[in-house]
């Protein structure tokens, strides 16, 4: 799973969002225990997990090397180097070395800073999952009318927010697969 997950996760231009369900659907697709998915086992959070953490560096070697972003924060990060002046490209790592290599030794320490402080914090972050779940999805749907709302302080938007949700929840009852419908 963790594999699969690292393979999904370096493959870039899809995202991180919708590289997780395709993580999770192919890891469940190879699983011997498919039916045990979504219980919460091992290797149906391990294999999402890997691709979110490998999707980060996936999306950058099109941007470094090309000045095509892979995803949403690499397209932001294409911004910052454009107004520093500095081109994505084959001359990006001959140039300006010295500032690509320690953005990646960056990411590497990162990753390693990730891993010491989840492990520490997770305790914590498993007390979270005491709420109960009337709670988290009035939380969830206040905060999904009000980011669709703050976008353009338009009523619409929150309309069209609710209309695609009623449809996401009829495509799940009628066995549309989560992956496949964000990804169209």
């Amino acid at each position: 799973s963790c594999l699969i997950g690292l393979v999904v996760g370096i493959m870039p231009g899809a995202g991180g969002n919708i590289a997780t369900f395709i993580a999770y659907s192919e890891a469940k697709r190879f699983s011997k225990n498919a039916d045990e998915y979504g219980t919460g086992i091992y290797d149906g959070v391990i294999a999402p997990e890997a691709c979110n953490n490998a999707v980060v560096g996936g999306a950058q070697i099109p941007l470094l090397t090309l000045g095509i972003p892979g995803s949403a924060p690499a397209a932001v990060l294409l911004g910052a180097l454009i107004v520093h002046g500095l081109q994505p490209g084959f001359k990006l790592f001959s140039e300006h070395g010295n500032i690509v290599f320690t953005y990646m030794i960056g990411l590497f320490v990162s990753n390693i800073l990730i891993l010491f402080w989840g492990s520490v914090l997770v305790k914590g972050f498993v007390r979270v999952l005491q709420v109960p779940q009337k709670f988290v999805a009035a939380a969830i749907f206040c905060l999904a009318v009000v980011g669709s709302y703050a976008i353009r302080s338009a009523t619409i938007d929150v309309i069209s927010m609710m209309v695609a949700g009623i449809v996401g929840y009829f495509l799940l009852r009628l066995g549309f697969g989560v992956a496949p419908v964000a990804l169209g």
